[in-house]
This record gives structure tokens, sequence and C-alpha cells, in this order.
């Protein structure tokens, strides 16, 4: 019977304080709130997904802050920043330096916010405001926080949808919400700022991931999303897309992505850099591959129940359906 000497004991104790200190520093740090929209959020009402959306598109798309992009000058007249749905206020210097950015022409800008943390910024993109309540329909029965929208001939129906109270002369309004039939609210508008060009969005729920992939059987809002950046393309050349990151409150839960990104990625290199050693020592390999699994398994286990296993309300929606097809009919829209 072989028995592991001193040496042999000692990697194995250090691999796996390894794994277990990874894991506890995305614990504390790194993983946006599951509930947020942060772009680094994978769940529910995260906006990850339309990250990985325009980036398959061929933009380069990165995470970034007001500062990030004020002081990458090679970035310059063909970035487009984009903030959605931030759980905390932009300061009066982040607001200053983004709405600089636009009127000067170095940047595009999306924003998608009901919330009341952009104020500061689309204030001084021309008095932009956006309501601080949201819509209810009177079409959708119980389901009234389902609010259909009519954007650039598609219907939708989304979730949190607020209104452009007021908007700068010249603004083309390019999303409306139809709470009830025949009344209408603007939800997007494109707005020209100085040299600059800002999409302004007040419901910040079109782009996450659960309505981007559409929650069965309600239409997907991933062609409109992708074809708002695209009307903003052609007006503002896009090669950069940088999301803003730096306005979320973060979170103690372990995120999926961020366990496969960081952690996994850290135990490769350790094990890359010890290849050598591992390869000699077969006691070393045969242990490891029980102790990984069950640090694995103990992360795995300890991730948060999904929300969608929370909204089991949305299967009865054929009242719902009526009413999109209604208002499909009556906007032409296919």
């Amino acid at each position: 019977m072989l028995v592991p000497g001193r040496t042999t004991l000692l990697v194995i104790a250090v691999l796996s304080a390894a794994f277990l200190a990874a894991a506890a520093g995305n614990i504390s740090t790194r993983s946006a709130s599951i509930y947020s929209t942060s772009p680094e959020n994978i769940f529910m009402t995260g906006t990850h997904d339309f990250y990985s959306y325009l980036s398959q598109r061929g933009y380069y798309v990165a995470l970034g802050s007001p500062s990030y992009i004020a002081t990458r000058s090679y970035m310059h007249r063909k970035t487009l920043y984009v903030i959605l749905g931030p759980d905390k206020p932009f300061t009066d210097t982040e607001a200053a330096t983004l709405a600089s950015l636009v009127r000067e022409g170095k940047i595009a800008l999306l924003v998608a916010d009901e919330t009341g943390n952009t104020r500061k910024l689309l204030d001084m993109l021309g008095g932009i405001e956006i309501s601080d309540s949201l819509l209810e329909s009177r079409v959708t029965g119980k389901l009234s926080y389902l609010v259909p929208l009519i954007c650039m001939g598609k219907v939708i129906v989304s979730t949190k949808v607020a209104w452009l109270k007021k908007l700068p002369s010249g603004a083309r309004v390019v999303c409306w919400a139809e709470p009830s039939p025949g009344k209408r609210y603007p939800v997007a508008a494109l707005v020209r700022a100085g040299k600059g060009w800002a999409l302004v969005v007040s419901d910040s729920s079109i782009f996450s991931n659960f309505e981007i992939e559409g929650l069965k059987p309600f239409p997907s809002t991933r062609r409109v999303a992708l074809g708002l950046v695209k009307l903003l393309d052609k007006h503002y050349h896009i090669h950069y897309i940088v999301f803003d990151n730096t306005h979320y409150r973060m979170s103690q839960v372990i995120r999926v992505s961020a366990f496969l990104r960081e952690t996994i990625a850290g135990a490769i290199g350790v094990l890359a850099g010890i290849a050598a050693w591992v390869k000699n020592n077969l006691v070393a390999v045969a242990v490891a591959t029980i102790i990984l699994p069950l640090i694995t398994a103990v992360l795995v286990t300890g991730l948060p129940e999904k929300p969608e296993e929370r909204r089991e309300e949305l299967v009865d929606v054929e009242e719902v359906l009526k009413t999109i097809k209604t208002i499909v009919s009556r906007t032409g829209s296919k």
C-alpha cells in the first residue's frame, strides 16, 4: 500500500486552500447581485446575454466606467457607452464627464433607466426627464405589470416600463408603450446632443436576460434591443461598446460565471505550473481527482435558486396573447 509523503500531502493541502480562497474571494468581492441589471449578471434580471449578443456581432465589447472611457482617447469617436438600470446614482463629476464626451461627439450613449439614478446625466443632455412611476397595463388582466410596447414596427411586452416625460426639441421617438388601447407613452427616443447622439430608454428590462431570450410564450425583445444599437450605429460609427459596471450593488452570492471564469481558470494555471510534478506522482493525482469534484459540488450546491423559478404565474397568458395579437394587427406588425 502506497502512503503519501509529507511533500505530497503539503501540495494537496495548498491546492485545496487555493481553490477555497478563490471561491471565498468571489463571495466577498466580484459578483453583481442576481437581481440587478448588471452586464455581469447571468440570472433572470441581468443583461449578460445582451452583452454577449453584441460581442457575437463583431463589436469589441468591454466593461468600464466614465473615467475609463474618458482616459482612452483611442476609443473616442467610435465608442458606444451603455448604462442599463444602474443600482447607484451617477455623481456630478461622472455625469458631467459623460455629457461632455457626448456633446463633443467622442462617444454615443445608450441609457436605459427607470430608477432615476441617471437623472443628473439626462438633465445635462437637454433636460430629459423620465417618470418616477411605472406604467400598468389595463389590457393584461392580473399581469398588469406586463405592458405592450411598439418599437420600430415590432410589438413586445416588457415589465419595468416608465415613460419619457420631457424630451428636447428634435428628439425622435422610436418606441411607445400602449398600456390601454389607443393611449401611448414615449419609451425610447433618439436625441441629438451637441455633436453626439444619445438613445434614451425608460425601461431597462427590455435588455434583461429573460426578455432577450423570450419568456415563453411572450415574444423575445432581442431583435428590438439589437435594433436600437443598430439605429445608433447608423448615426455614429460604433466599433467599441463599453458597458458601465461600476454602478451596481455587489452580492455575497457566488455566481456560476464568476466561478467558472475565475476559480477554474486560476486552478488551471496552478495545475499547469506543477504539471511535471503531477505527471510523476500518481498518488497526488488520485487524491486531487477526489478533492476537486467535492469542492466543485459544494460551490455549485451553494448557488441560489434561479429567479425564473419563482415566476409561475406567467403560465396563464391566454388573454395577454390575444391583446398582443390585436395590437399587432392594428399596427401592421408581424
